[in-house]
């Protein structure tokens, strides 16, 4: 079991199943601001989580393709996980790629309040990303707060 400094959850307050985003910076702008709302992030990450995804794009090529989208420590007041299960599947570029997108019906919005966390989170995510069929069972979940709890199981 991997073990973080800070504990790291996923907030139900933070799923979104089936948002309205054609883009992924409509998602990303969507997801951020509502971490804001809960307190758990500063006004500033919004413009920062796309600011890196810009230069630092996190399309994952996994067995479930997702994006791993996160921005620096110090504009995370809590840690957490926002999710967002997409009804379409959403072009992401590619992480070490850019230019070259993923198309992803998962993305893990990554809240790390410590910055020696970081590469044990990423890991974890990429670990659960390898799972057969992951959006279908997340699906069969039917609401947010069951999502939470079966990816905070499968990232364990």
């Amino acid at each position: 079991m991997t073990t973080f400094k800070s504990p790291l959850c996923v907030v139900p307050d933070l799923v979104f199943i089936n948002p309205e985003a054609t883009h992924r910076t409509a998602l990303l702008t969507q997801l951020a601001t509502r971490a804001h709302a809960l307190g758990y992030v500063h006004v500033a990450y919004s413009d920062a989580l796309l600011a890196r995804e810009a230069q630092f794009p996190t399309g994952l090529p996994s067995t479930t393709p997702a994006a791993i989208p996160h921005a620096d420590s110090p504009l995370v007041k809590k840690p957490g996980i926002g999710v967002a299960l997409l009804p379409d599947p959403l072009a992401f570029e590619k992480m070490g790629a850019p230019g070259e997108n993923v198309d992803v019906q998962l993305v893990l919005l990554l809240l790390v309040t410590e910055p020696d966390d970081q590469a044990a989170v990423l890991a974890s995510v990429v670990g659960m990303l390898q799972r057969d069929n992951l959006i279908e069972e997340l699906r069969s979940r039917g609401d947010a707060h069951a999502v939470a709890e079966a990816i905070q199981l499968f990232l364990t």
